[in-house]
C-alpha cells in the first residue's frame, strides 16, 4: 500500500554465503550503483530522460517512468521472503478519486537508460508498441496501490514485489525492471537515481532473503537437439478431462520433439495454473517442451475466465532459445545450436487479437514480416505460424467482431508471404484448407469479416486442392482444436461461403495433429483418439508439402 515512512531503511549484504539477509539497493548506498531509471514521454517521442533528476507518472500513461535494479549480488538459490519497491514522491499533480497507481514488469526489452524514448528502448530497437504496450512490452500488474487516496505532500510510495523479485533472482524472468503507471487522479513526480541533493530519497528496493548453507550446483546445460528431420505435435482448446488425458497420453507416445499448445489451456478444469502445468508434466515428463500460446480463455487483456497466461508460462517455461515474449509473440528455430547446419524450420507464434491485431501497415505486421524474411535469408526452409485463432473457418468462429478473431489483414498477409503452414485452434474441431495463394487473378482472398457479408469465395485463390502439395506454391491452414476439452465439438457448416477454400473438416472425432519435417518435405496428419459419441475413431487426414526437384 502507499504509506509515509520516516527514513530510508538501511542494510548491506554480509560476506557470509548463507543465512538471512536484508539488503537495500539504492544508488549511493554502500557503494551500490546498479539502479537505472528514465521515463518516456508521448509529447516528446524522441527525447531521452536518462539524466533527469525527477520522473513523472502522468495520467492515462502519457508519461511512463522505468526503473531497474541490478540484483546480481543475490544468489540464484536465494528464497525471497519480502521485497519492497519504494519511490519518493516529491510532489503530486492531478486529484484524488477512484484511480490507481500500478507497477508492471517490463517483459523482454532490455531498455537502455541513456537511449530509451517513447519510440525505442535502445538505439535502433523499437518498443513492440510505441510508448510500451500492454501485453507486448509490459505484463500484468505486479502490485496496485490503494485507489482513491488523496496525497497531501511529499511521501514514500511503496509496492510489495516479492514474487517478482524471486522470479528475477532465480532466472524465471530476465530482469528488465518495471514501469509505473497511473490511470488518472494522483500523478506523482519522483526523485530519480540521479537526484543529488539528498541521495537517501532516491528509488530503492529492500529485499529480505535467505540463502541455504549448501549452494545449489550449476545446472547441466540442456542438450542440443540433433540436426536433421524431426516431428512435433500441436493442439488447442485442451482442458483436463478424462478424454483429454487419453488424447495427451497418445500424443506423448509419439516421442515428438515438442508440442505447440495453441491457447485455451485449462478451462479451469484444474486450478490454479500451476496445477494444470503439473498435470501436463505428469503426462509428458518434467522437461518436455510443451510450448504455450495465449488463448482468449487465459488472456488478461480479454478478461479470460480461466487463468492468466503469465502464470501458465511461469510454471511451464521453455529452455528453447526463443526471441520475443514467450506465451504471446515469439519465435524459435528448430533444430537449433548446430553451427554447420541451419535449422530446418522457424516457428512464429502470434498473440493474434490477444490483444494484437496485425493490421496492414502496423508495426506488428512489419515485425512478423522481418521474422519471415530473416529466416529465409538464413537458409531456413520451412515457416510455420501458430496462434489461437484466425480465419477462414467452417465452424462457429470467424473474422467477425463476435468471435474477436483477427481480421482478413493478418490472414492475407501470411498468405502473401507464402508461409508453409498456419496452425491454430479456437474452433473445437479439425479443419484443413486447400493450398491458397495470391496472384494476378487473386489480389486478396475474400473471407467473412463482419462487414462485407456474405462473401463469395474466389476460386482463383486456390492453387492446389489435393493432398500432395508443392512447397512455395501457397499456404495451408490447419485448425486443430479438438483435444478434447469439456465442451462439445463445433459443427462443420459446409454451406459456409468459405467452404470452397477447404479440403476436409470434421468435429466428431477428437485428437491432435502431428507434423514431420525433413529438408525436402513436410507431412501433417490428424491422429484421432476417440469420438464424441463413444466408440472407435474413424476420421483421418494426411497431406504432404514437398520441395520440387
Amino acid at each position: 500500500n502507499t504509506s509515509i515512512i520516516s527514513s530510508s531503511p538501511q542494510g548491506i549484504t554480509p560476506a557470509a554465503t548463507s543465512g538471512n539477509f536484508v539488503t537495500t539497493f539504492q544508488n549511493g548506498l554502500s557503494g551500490y550503483t546498479g539502479t537505472t531509471d528514465t521515463y518516456v514521454n508521448t509529447y516528446a517521442k524522441t527525447t531521452n530522460y536518462g539524466l533527469a533528476t525527477s520522473l513523472t507518472a502522468a495520467s492515462y500513461n502519457a508519461l511512463k517512468p522505468l526503473f531497474r535494479f541490478d540484483l546480481s549480488s543475490i544468489p540464484a538459490n536465494a528464497v525471497v521472503n519480502s521485497a519492497t519497491l519504494s519511490f519518493y514522491a516529491s510532489s503530486w499533480g492531478g486529484n484524488s478519486g477512484s484511480y490507481q497507481n500500478t507497477i508492471y514488469r517490463v517483459l523482454d526489452k532490455n531498455w537502455v537508460e541513456s537511449e530509451a524514448t517513447w519510440n525505442i528502448y535502445s538505439t535502433g530497437n523499437n518498443w513492440t508498441t510505441a510508448g510500451l504496450g500492454s501485453g507486448t512490452d509490459y505484463g500484468t500488474p505486479v502490485f496496485t496501490s490503494l485507489t482513491g487516496f488523496n496525497p497531501t505532500g511529499p511521501m514514500w510510495v511503496n509496492f510489495s514485489a516479492a514474487t517478482l523479485v524471486q522470479n528475477w533472482v532465480n532466472g524465471t524472468y530476465q530482469n528488465h525492471g518495471i514501469t509505473y503507471l497511473t490511470s488518472g487522479g494522483p500523478q506523482p513526480t519522483f526523485y530519480s537515481s540521479e537526484y543529488a541533493i539528498d541521495t537517501s530519497l532516491r528509488p530503492k528496493l529492500v529485499v529480505d532473503y535467505t540463502v541455504s548453507g549448501e549452494p545449489e550446483p550449476e545446472p547441466e546445460p540442456w542438450p542440443l537437439p540433433p540436426p536433421g528431420p524431426f516431428s512435433f505435435t500441436l493442439t488447442g482448446d485442451i482442458g483436463a478431462s478424462t478424454l483429454t488425458t487419453a488424447s495427451l497420453q497418445n500424443m506423448a507416445s509419439q516421442n515428438s520433439a515438442f508440442t505447440l499448445a495453441l491457447g485455451d489451456l485449462s478451462y479451469s478444469q484444474i486450478t490454479p495454473e500451476s496445477a494444470w502445468c503439473n498435470y501436463i508434466k505428469g503426462i509428458f515428463g518434467e522437461n518436455y517442451q510443451f510450448l504455450l500460446e495465449v488463448g482468449n480463455h487465459e488472456s488478461p487483456e480479454k478478461s479470460g475466465p480461466d487463468g492468466n497466461i503469465d502464470n501458465f508460462t511461469q510454471c511451464m517455461p521453455t529452455h528453447f532459445p526463443i526471441t520475443g515474449n514467450y506465451g504471446r509473440e515469439y519465435y524459435f528455430d528448430y533444430p537449433y545450436g548446430n553451427i554447420n547446419t541451419p535449422p530446418l524450420a522457424r516457428f512464429i507464434m502470434l498473440n493474434a487479437s490477444l490483444p494484437e491485431t496485425y493490421l496492414n501497415g502496423s508495426q506488428a505486421q512489419t515485425r512478423v514480416a522481418s521474422y519471415i524474411d530473416q529466416a529465409r535469408a538464413s537458409g531456413i526452409k520451412w515457416i510455420v505460424v501458430g496462434m489461437h485463432m484466425l480465419c477462414p473457418t467452417l465452424g462457429n468462429k470467424n473474422c467477425t467482431s463476435y468471435s474477436a478473431s483477427p481480421g482478413p489483414d493478418l490472414f492475407n498477409f501470411l498468405v502473401s508471404k507464402k508461409v508453409d503452414l498456419i496452425v491454430h485452434g479456437h474452433d473445437h474441431n479439425y479443419q484443413r484448407t486447400k493450398q491458397l495463394a495470391l496472384g494476378p487473378n487473386c489480389l486478396n482472398i475474400p473471407v467473412e469479416d463482419g462487414v462485407t457479408n456474405p462473401v463469395v469465395a474466389d476460386l482463383d485463390c486456390v492453387v492446389d486442392s489435393d493432398d500432395s502439395l508443392i512447397k512455395d506454391a501457397g499456404t495451408v491452414i490447419v485448425i486443430s482444436g479438438r483435444t478434447p476439452n469439456y465442451q462439445y465439438g463445433y459443427e462443420i457448416n459446409w454451406s459456409d461461403p468459405e467452404a470452397p477454400y477447404f479440403r476436409t473438416a470434421q468435429y466428431t472425432n477428437y485428437g491432435y495433429t502431428k507434423v514431420s519435417i525433413t529438408e525436402s518435405q513436410l507431412t501433417a496428419e490428424f491422429i484421432a483418439t476417440g469420438t464424441s459419441g463413444g466408440g472407435s475413431a474413424t476420421f483421418s487426414d494426411t497431406f504432404t508439402i514437398t520441395e520440387p526437384n
